[in-house]
């Protein structure tokens, strides 16, 4: 009996989360090589030091001039380090939310400190210099913003079940001999029409790749709906929750008493008390950030407590006036509920073991595309089946 409604929950739920799970997947296979597209596809991205001996410059020293160059633009994020791209890059908000930016990220050579070039990230009416950036808000949010972050959280949670449903199809009856019954279906089949052959791989490769698939999509709920994964995960972990206890100001702050390069320097300072508190090392700057809501700076570094390598989540927050430390965040060994966050996150994007790490999120999404396209192809057989039965 069980078998038979999971096979229904199995069927009916994979037709209808499918196409969604077509889209994420071959977007997911894309951006594994972010940033190595990116730059393909938009050169000028990539800077060249004129000589061995040429310095990097500060990247906060030209803020004044990107929004010299971006009407109606303030600054609010800026990358500190050059460990996976080759520019600075930096990221505005509008200083009045009814005029919308033109653009919105600018890449800023950090050699000549010039600007190389300028888009709105993911606007994919500017042509294919937005092709990337456009891909990736397909896979988490179909380009819809929060509503689609919502289906797309939705689909990754009925995803979770369509998969343990798939496993209990699998599942023989009886207790007798259980492993050694079990073991026809991780066994491989080759034979009969395409219609076999397609269910017998469908059946066989989840079973091999179970765990990788059950990650993948477990960490889509986990990414795409944060808060509630982190509500169901409440009662048995805890979660650092100071950044979440910061209030947003009666009026947004937009210029703060304390300019980018003092907070640079105390987000250095703060950072180095925290480090010799907790004990880990730091090993290099990546972010600075100004939350005008909040009116906090945001300093980030990759630590020995970072999982993933592309950048750093150790972080201090601290008021933009006074430069009072209002919370922290250290992305493993602080809270265990975070960890498994940071490791679901790192595993999902690739960004732990580096190119090899990439080439098998690729490859992963190349079998999910192979499982939504033959799950619509058995589930199309069997419909032409029962019609004829009727």
């Amino acid at each position: 009996m069980y078998k038979k409604q999971s096979m229904k929950w199995h069927s009916y739920l994979g037709v209808a989360i499918g196409f969604f799970i077509f889209i994420a997947a071959l977007s997911g296979s894309c951006i594994a090589f972010y940033h190595a597209l990116d730059e393909s596809i938009n050169p000028w991205q990539v800077s060249f030091a004129p000589s061995k001996e040429a310095p990097i410059l500060d990247p906060l020293a030209y803020v004044e001039t990107i929004e010299a160059n971006i009407s109606n633009g303030n600054v609010r994020w800026i990358s500190l380090s050059l460990s996976h791209q080759s520019s600075f890059v930096y990221f505005l908000w509008p200083q009045n939310i009814k005029k919308p930016l033109e653009n919105n990220q600018v890449f800023v050579d950090p050699y000549s400190g010039k600007i190389k070039g300028m888009r709105f990230w993911g606007d994919i009416t500017q042509g294919w210099i937005n092709l990337l950036p456009f891909i990736y808000k397909l896979h988490y949010s179909l380009s819809l913003g929060s509503i689609g972050e919502l289906i797309m959280g939705i689909v990754a949670f009925l995803w979770v079940i369509v998969i343990i449903c798939g496993v209990v199809i699998t599942l023989p009856k009886g207790n007798k001999a259980f492993f050694a019954k079990w073991k026809k279906s991780w066994q491989w089949h080759f034979k009969g029409n395409l219609r076999a052959k397609s269910y017998h791989l469908h059946k066989t490769l989840g079973l091999w790749i179970l765990p990788l698939l059950f990650l993948i999509a477990w960490s889509s709920f986990a990414l795409n709906m944060h808060e509630l994964h982190e509500k169901l995960l409440g009662s048995v972990m805890h979660f650092q929750t100071e950044k979440e206890q910061i209030k947003d100001l009666k009026r947004p702050r937009q210029k703060p008493k304390i300019g980018w390069i003092q907070a640079r320097e105390k987000g250095q300072s703060l950072m180095k008390e925290l480090s010799l508190k907790e004990g880990f090392d730091i090993y290099e700057e990546s972010s600075i950030m100004y939350n005008d809501l909040k009116g906090i700076y945001i300093y980030s570094v990759r630590s020995s407590r970072d999982i993933e390598k592309d950048h750093g989540s150790t972080s201090v927050f601290f008021d933009g006036n006074s430069g009072v430390m209002k919370a922290s965040f250290i992305p493993s060994g602080k809270a265990n509920g975070d960890t498994v966050s940071e490791w679901l996150t790192g595993l999902h994007k690739g960004s732990i073991w580096g190119f090899p790490h990439r080439v098998v999120l690729a490859i992963l999404g190349m079998a999910v595309l192979f499982f939504t396209l033959s799950g619509y192809y058995l589930w199309w057989k069997k419909k032409q089946k029962l019609d004829l039965n009727q």
